[in-house]
């Protein structure tokens, strides 16, 4: 299907650990399961499948987070060597 959604997520998750990136793969793929179950009316599918996509979007948010963390420590560790110079 290639919406909008998924390429922004394979582009956000080039800046994720690899588990991220799993996870980005994941929610791009489950996006595209539950449009085509929206058009095709299957109630029950849809709910399974928004029940597994929040579940993919909290793992993705948990390694934004992580990486946002190295990052700042990375930061921090370059400002104190730059102090000790």
């Amino acid at each position: 299907m290639g919406t909008s959604l998924g390429k922004s997520l394979v582009h956000c998750s080039k800046h994720m650990a690899p588990h991220g990136q799993d996870y980005a793969a994941s929610f791009t793929n489950l996006y595209e399961s539950y449009v085509e179950a929206m058009i095709a009316g299957r109630d029950q599918q849809i709910e399974s499948i928004k029940t597994r996509m929040d579940a993919a979007m909290d793992s993705i948010l948990v390694s934004l987070m992580e990486k946002d963390r190295k990052n700042k420590e990375l930061q921090k560790q370059m400002l104190e060597m730059q102090e000790d110079m």
